[in-house]
Parts: C-alpha cells; structure tokens; sequence
C-alpha cells in the first residue's frame, strides 16, 4: 500500500499508518523522502492466511465446487455480458457462500475479520511472482460475477 509521509517526518523516521484492514502498522521513511513524499509498504502477511488457503484444497472441497458449478451451469446458457438473470446472481452468491462458510470458521479462530483477511489476500497475492496465477488469484476471483458467469458458461459448453 501507499504511505505518505507526515508532517515533520523524513527519511529515518518511524510512521505510523492504518492499512486497509484498519490494523495499525509501523514503517520507517525510506533514505531520500521527505514530508509528502508517498513510498509503498509491503503488506505484512499473516501466518494464518495459509491455514485458510490451505482449508480451501482440503477435504475435496474443490471436488463440491467442482459440482456445484456443474450443477449449475446451465442456467448460463442464455444471455450475454449485461444482460443476466436474478437466477444467475443467486446462483453466484450462493457459490460465493460456500467459499465464505469455509473461510470463516477460521477467521473465528484467529479473530480475524474479513477485511483483514481481504487485506492479507492480496498481500499474498501480490508476493506472487508476475505471471504466475496463485489460489489467492482464484479466491479474488471468486467475488467477480462475470468470472462465475464465464466459468459456468464454458461449463455448459463442454456439457453440450
């Protein structure tokens, strides 16, 4: 994430900034800033955030994903991009449950909101070396309406 640096601060100096989790973090003012110059901060990454992506290849779970979309793909077989039914939708939040209700029992255990693992997500995920697609990838991807659609209609086609 971006930092700029505040009032009275230069290169040296320890800042305090709230990522977008809302968690408070330190940083030290890399040698050359100065006040209202913006630097990027690496987003510390919690250890728990593998346990979760772990949690999403265990217990074929992929296998259930696997199906549900196979269940549910034919109901993407008519209309376009922009023009999607409420069956649809329902059909991609209800696929989206299923991701949450996994991750969640384990944010209870670490006391962790969703922001905070969002936010710990795509820190994962931009350690990922460029043009290498990684799980935290694929779980971003899982809020996006037009990559369930997609999905589901190249589903469809293979079932034709």
């Amino acid at each position: 994430m971006d930092v700029t640096v505040p009032p009275g601060c230069g290169a040296g100096s320890s800042v305090t900034f709230i990522d977008a989790a809302g968690c408070e973090l330190t940083t030290t003012v890399p040698d050359g800033l100065v006040e209202g110059d913006i630097f990027r901060v690496a987003a510390p990454i919690p250890d728990w955030i593998e346990e979760i992506l772990e949690s999403l290849t265990q217990d074929k779970f992929s296998f259930v994903l696997d199906k549900y979309v196979e269940r549910e793909c034919h109901k993407f077989t008519m209309g376009g991009a922009g023009s999607y039914t409420l069956e649809q939708s329902e059909s991609h939040t209800n696929y989206v449950r299923l991701y949450e209700s996994r991750i969640e029992s384990h944010l209870k255990k670490q006391n962790a909101t969703h922001e905070q693992f969002l936010s710990a997500l795509l820190a994962a995920e931009s350690a990922v070396p460029a043009g290498k697609r990684s799980l935290c990838q694929s779980l971003l991807e899982v809020q996006s309406f037009e990559h369930y659609a997609k999905l589901c209609q190249q589903r469809a086609l293979e079932q034709a």
